[in-house]
């Protein structure tokens, strides 16, 4: 799935088009593909008492949720290894910590982001 084009809106882009075309692994393998391609789906309903329009935007928003959080995890690494870097001469302690906070944010973007986001 291209999802560059979904997201930047590309009116001639079409996730999918028809129900073989969903894949049964998407959810865990790619959150945000797995939305995007719901929010198509739910798009195509003819429901009278369904706000499809609504809730397809819900679901390309908590898409778009996850990748905003990886974003801001490792900006959190890149200015904390920044810091290290520019003030070599901290102590210990200050050093542990500023170290624990790269884990723990390198360890929420892995969390977050499958493999198959990285191809």
């Amino acid at each position: 799935m291209d999802r560059t084009a979904v997201l930047h809106g590309s009116p001639d882009h079409h996730p999918i088009s028809s129900m073989s075309d969903v894949d049964p692994n998407l959810y865990r393998d790619d959150f945000l593909a797995w939305a995007i391609q719901q929010a198509a789906l739910i798009r195509t309903l003819d429901v009278p008492s369904l706000d499809a329009e609504r809730v397809a935007e819900e679901l390309e928003a908590a898409g778009e949720r996850e990748i905003q959080q990886c974003k801001v995890q490792l900006r959190q690494v890149m200015m904390t290894l920044i810091k290290l870097s520019l003030e070599p001469d901290l102590a210990v302690e200050d050093r542990g910590a500023m170290a624990e906070v790269i884990v723990v944010s390198v360890n929420d973007v892995s969390d977050t982001v499958q493999p198959s986001h990285l191809k």
